[in-house]
């Protein structure tokens, strides 16, 4: 069995006497969908989960079994992320380090020549990449620099909240106060400059299914999590779908006093 370290480093939100930081979505989300597949669930299972930016010295020796490191990588994580990797390799020269996200500068040969501590990096969405990588991991081929594929059209994807990913660390870390990332879509139709949906680069929007957005906020109301952050580029722009999921909010609280705020 292969072990796996799960990186999505955040900021302590909001006051201090909170204690709050948001789920590692992300990878989560990534993780739910590698987990469909037979080859995946049974040769790789999760070892870490780094979720806040802990001192260096705490988080090298956890990753001391793990074979794998999943890196996903933000404006507010990206110095200390590559930091991590490079200190990762340097103590541990087998490790096979994957990056992906959007603030990987895959078009710069330079930076990924400079920063060769990093294996692989995913252009773009996530899940399919991942699957490739894991599969060539697994039967020993010689993995890419870089993997690309076309974004998933089709977002029938399993959720990270209703698989039960997330049970544990909520469980591990009761006096925190955890914010769940709600995705409802994928994309935006603009390209405006000051936008990280900027560039055309995802255009088109794809929806991801009513149910699993239902189930996903029953998941968050059942766990009593009081803030919800939704990811979605233009929240309203699928009228009528996105009524229903503001009605049912609005119930939840009303019926539970759950989600008391969403952003």
């Amino acid at each position: 069995m292969f072990n796996v370290t799960l990186v999505q480093p955040n900021f302590q939100t909001g006051p201090k006497h909170l204690n709050s930081y948001y789920l590692p979505y992300t990878v989560g989300a990534l993780w739910a969908y590698l987990l469909q597949f037979r080859d995946v669930y049974e040769n790789f299972t999760i070892d870490n989960w780094i979720f806040r930016r802990e001192d260096f010295a705490e988080v090298i020796p956890k990753c001391k079994n793990s074979d794998i490191v999943f890196i996903s990588l933000y404006i507010w994580n990206k110095k200390y992320c590559i930091r991590l990797a490079e200190e990762l390799k340097k103590a541990y020269p087998d490790i096979t380090i994957i990056m992906g996200g959007p603030e990987v500068p895959h078009r710069d040969k330079e930076w990924l020549e400079n920063n060769s501590f990093i294996d692989t990096v995913v252009i773009g969405e996530g899940e399919l990449a991942l699957k490739e990588i894991l599969t060539q991991y697994l039967y020993k081929i010689p993995l890419k620099k870089t993997y690309q594929f076309d974004r998933i059209k089709d977002l029938n994807l399993p959720s990270p909240y209703t698989k039960g990913l997330f049970d544990e660390l909520l469980e591990e870390h009761p006096d925190i106060e955890w914010v769940p990332t709600l995705e409802t879509d994928r994309g935006c139709p603009y390209s405006c400059t000051f936008c990280d949906w900027g560039s055309a680069t995802a255009s088109k929007m794809y929806k991801l299914y009513n149910e699993r957005i239902r189930k996903d906020i029953e998941w968050m109301v059942n766990k009593k999590l009081p803030y919800i952050a939704l990811t979605s580029s233009n929240f309203g722009i699928f009228k009528d779908r996105d009524f229903e999921i503001t009605e049912q909010i609005v119930k939840a609280n009303k019926e539970t006093g759950y989600p008391s705020g969403i952003s």
